[in-house]
C-alpha cells in the first residue's frame, strides 16, 4: 500500500459501517447469495434496476431495485429479477446501459452483444434472449479480441457509441450503432493501443469530456480526452499511480473524485482532482476497504484475484455498489463513506 513515488502510506477507511443491507423477498435474496463470481455492475439511467455480470454462471442478472431516502440512511428494495441467457454469452465480463430497456455486454471469450431487457414481474425469471446486435469486428479484418469492458461513451436519437477494451489484444475500440430500433452496426474503428497492458475497466466522465482505462499489468489508470482526437498512438493525459490490480471504476461528484476497485487487494482507491481534468499524476488520497481479511483471503488464491471487481453509483448519487466473487454484491451509503474517505 506504500506510494512508489511519494513514499507515503494513503490512509484507510473501513466502509463496514455504512454498510446497508437491502430488504425484499427471500427468493430474490437468495438469488444475491447464489451470484458465484461477479464482474461489473451498473444501474440503469433510472435507478430502477441494477445489472451484474454474472461471469462464472454464464448470465446477467437484472434486479428490479429501489432506492428510498430521508432517514439517517437510505433503503435498498431488491424486488425481483430476472436472469437474462443468451447461447452468445462466453464469460460475460462487462456491461453498460444505453437506455433503461437497452443492455451492452461485453462476452471476455466472444463478442459484444446488445440486448433489449424484458420487463420483470411476469412470472417468468429465466429468460433466454437473442442479441439486437452482435459486434465481432475491430476494424477491418481485425476481429474484436477478449472484449471485457464496455462503455456507452456518447448518445443521440440517432443512435450510440461504445468504447471496448479489448483485453488480451491491448486495444480500445471504438463502435457506432445507428438507430434506437435497428441497431445497425456503422463504424468499427481501433483508437487506441499505445503502451496498453490488458486494459481492463472503462469509464465516462459524467461530461462525457473524458474517459479512464484500468491498464491492469501497468498497475495504473489512465485518463485521457474525449475530443474525438484521440488515436493509436495518443498518450494519457492523466495517471493514476499507487494500484495493484485495477478493476471496475467511476468518476463521480461532477468528475472530481475517481474511485477505483482492486482486483489484487482488498480496497477500492479514492483519487481527487481539484479542477476535474485529471491532467499529470495522481496518487490515492484513501484506500477504502470493503472486504474482511477472511472474505479476501479466501479468494485471494492467485496475487490477481480476491479484491473487489466490479462498483458503480446509484444515478443520485447515494448508494455506492460492489461486486466480487466472494461477496457478490454489496451496498454502501455513499455520501457519508465518501465524506469519511476525504475527511
Amino acid at each position: 500500500m506504500k506510494d512508489a513515488q511519494t513514499g507515503d502510506y494513503p490512509k484507510v477507511c473501513v466502509a463496514k459501517p455504512f454498510c446497508i443491507h437491502p430488504s425484499g423477498p427471500d427468493f430474490v435474496l437468495e438469488k444475491v447469495a447464489q451470484l458465484a463470481r461477479t464482474e461489473d455492475i451498473r444501474f440503469s439511467p433510472d435507478g430502477k434496476r441494477l445489472a451484474i455480470a454474472g461471469y462464472a454462471k454464464q448470465s446477467i442478472v437484472i434486479f428490479d431495485i429501489q432506492i428510498k431516502t430521508g432517514g439517517k440512511a437510505p433503503k435498498v428494495t431488491m424486488h425481483d429479477y430476472i436472469e437474462l441467457n443468451s447461447e452468445v454469452f462466453n464469460y460475460p465480463h462487462g456491461l453498460d446501459f444505453v437506455d433503461n430497456e437497452t443492455l451492452v455486454v461485453a462476452n471476455r471469450k466472444g463478442a459484444v452483444t446488445v440486448f433489449n431487457l424484458p420487463a420483470s414481474g411476469l412470472g417468468n425469471r429465466q429468460v433466454q434472449a437473442t442479441p439486437l446486435a452482435t459486434i465481432t469486428k475491430a476494424e477491418g479484418l481485425k476481429k474484436v479480441h477478449a472484449p471485457g469492458s464496455v462503455a456507452v461513451s456518447a448518445t443521440t436519437p440517432e443512435g450510440y457509441e461504445l468504447l471496448v477494451c479489448n483485453n488480451f489484444k491491448n486495444r480500445i475500440t471504438r463502435h457506432r450503432i445507428s438507430g434506437r430500433t435497428a441497431h445497425k452496426i456503422t463504424s468499427n474503428k481501433i483508437v487506441l493501443e499505445r503502451e496498453l497492458d490488458v486494459p481492463d475497466g472503462v469509464a465516462m466522465s459524467a461530461s462525457k469530456q473524458l474517459f479512464a482505462i484500468s491498464n491492469h499489468f501497468k498497475h495504473q489508470v489512465w485518463v485521457y480526452r474525449n475530443d474525438g482526437k484521440f488515436h493509436r498512438r495518443t498518450l494519457p493525459i492523466g495517471t493514476l499511480k499507487g494500484l495493484d490490480f485495477p478493476h471496475g471504476l467511476r468518476f463521480f461528484n461532477n468528475d472530481h473524485y475517481l474511485l477505483v476497485a482492486d482486483a489484487g487487494l482488498p480496497y477500492l482507491w479514492l483519487y481527487h482532482s481539484a479542477d476535474a481534468n485529471w491532467e499529470g499524476e495522481h496518487s490515492p488520497i484513501c484506500a477504502v476497504r470493503v472486504m474482511s481479511e477472511g472474505l479476501f483471503l479466501k479468494g485471494h488464491y492467485y496475487h490477481q484475484e480476491g479484491g473487489p471487481k466490479g462498483l458503480d453509483f446509484s444515478p443520485d448519487g447515494q448508494i455506492l455498489a460492489t461486486t466480487c466473487e466472494t461477496q457478490p454484491l454489496k451496498f454502501y451509503h455513499a455520501p457519508p463513506l465518501l465524506a469519511a474517505a476525504t475527511s
